[in-house]
């Protein structure tokens, strides 16, 4: 049988393209990085232009009146380097002095868009607005991290922050729906300067607000409580705090400790049964960190729970909490799939990464100042990497 050679292309395509992994796209397709994608829908005006190196997935050119901006979009295995080393990248490129810990604050804010939360920074210069000036954001997700930057100069730079954070609501992963459909998912709701994640304990539209505070006190206040007898404190005093259960410390105790290197500088504290790992990081100003490798039981309360906890700890209310949920990112730790989350207080940080192993729940968690915990976070994510069950 003779084919033609138009045929022969058609079929060639045909053959080609079903070896390819499908991807739904929205008004444009990116280009394959590294087997990783990602889909999104352009503002009006944006076009694409090529890259200017290897680590740009993608770039586009902005046209206001006068004015030309550059948009690029860059992505990395792990999770990109730190905050604040990327910071000072980005302040070196601008011409500013290195950033601390405190001038990093003052720039992160994480902002929730579309299905994910990115790490924004507004580098802008209100005052020498003829200068470069940048917006940038990172998502960080399954052991990758992605970076977007616009850049450009001039007073209308400023204005372009609307469509910057417009395209990062439209940001998908390959394979995840354009919304939030999931049943027990809640909805997302319009905000200000983004979307953010409606909550159980959002007041839904014309119903009454919950009371503001506790019921008022009786007239005359409340009755002071009844004295303790002191032969109760003293009873109370000498009584030592409760064990673990047996039953409990056998489970936790049945269970092999998992191996792992430890960084320079950390000093190794007696383990219990259930604090398998027990470090400590002496700072240069006389405070210190801690580092402890915690195995609990599977049912060891649900991820939200806990991160309303932990946040409690480092000075974090519900109410902020609510406002600026921390990025969740997933990590490989031991071979397991590990969920990690970082809260940062007004004083103290922390740092956790969980694994779920069979019937028990592995916790490896970094704890101490700002500072501290910053300038050791990288130690402790190299830590993780280090882990074998």
């Amino acid at each position: 049988m003779n084919y033609t050679p138009s045929l022969i292309t058609i079929l060639s395509l045909f053959l080609w393209g079903c070896g390819k992994d499908p991807i739904t796209v929205q008004k444009n397709v990116p280009k394959d990085y590294e087997g990783q994608h990602l889909r999104w829908t352009l503002p009006d005006g944006w076009e694409n232009v090529e890259v200017d190196n290897n680590m740009q997935m993608a770039a586009f050119s902005i046209n206001d009146g006068d004015q030309n901006y550059k948009f690029t979009i860059s992505t990395f295995s792990g999770g990109g380097g730190t905050d604040l080393d990327n910071l000072n990248r980005w302040f070196g490129q601008l011409g500013k002095p290195p950033a601390n810990t405190t001038v990093l604050a003052n720039y992160r804010k994480n902002l929730f868009f579309g299905t994910h939360t990115f790490q924004f920074f507004d580098l802008t210069d209100a005052e020498n607005s003829e200068n470069k000036q940048f917006f940038t954001a990172i998502l960080r997700e399954n052991n990758r991290s992605w970076f977007f930057k616009l850049e450009g100069a001039g007073v209308g730079f400023k204005k372009q922050k609307t469509a910057f954070q417009g395209f990062l609501s439209t940001v998908r992963l390959q394979g995840e729906p354009d919304e939030l459909a999931e049943p027990s998912a809640p909805q997302a709701v319009s905000a200000a300067g983004g979307v953010k994640i409606a909550r159980k304990t959002d007041v839904p539209p014309g119903a009454p607000p919950p009371p503001s505070g506790p019921p008022p006190l009786p007239p005359g206040g409340l009755p002071p409580p009844p004295p303790i007898p002191p032969e109760v404190l003293e009873k109370m005093r000498n009584t030592p705090p409760p064990s673990i259960p047996t039953q409990i410390q056998k489970q936790l105790a049945s269970v092999k400790t998992p191996a792992w290197e430890v960084p320079e500088g950390w000093k190794v504290l007696p383990s219990t049964p259930m604090r398998r790992g027990n470090f400590s990081i002496q700072g240069e100003g006389g405070g210190s960190a801690e580092v402890s490798v915690i195995r609990l039981p599977a049912n060891a309360g649900d991820l939200q729970s806990n991160i309303t906890r932990w946040g409690r700890q480092v000075g974090i209310s519900q109410e902020n909490l609510s406002k600026n949920q921390p990025p969740v990112q997933q990590l490989e730790v031991g071979g397991s799939k590990a969920t990690y989350v970082v809260l940062r207080g007004p004083e103290r940080s922390t740092c956790v990464a969980i694994v779920r192993q069979g019937e028990g729940t592995w916790f490896f968690k970094l704890s101490g100042k700002n500072s501290l915990v910053e300038a050791n976070r990288t130690a402790f994510e190299g830590f993780l990497q280090t882990v074998k069950f």
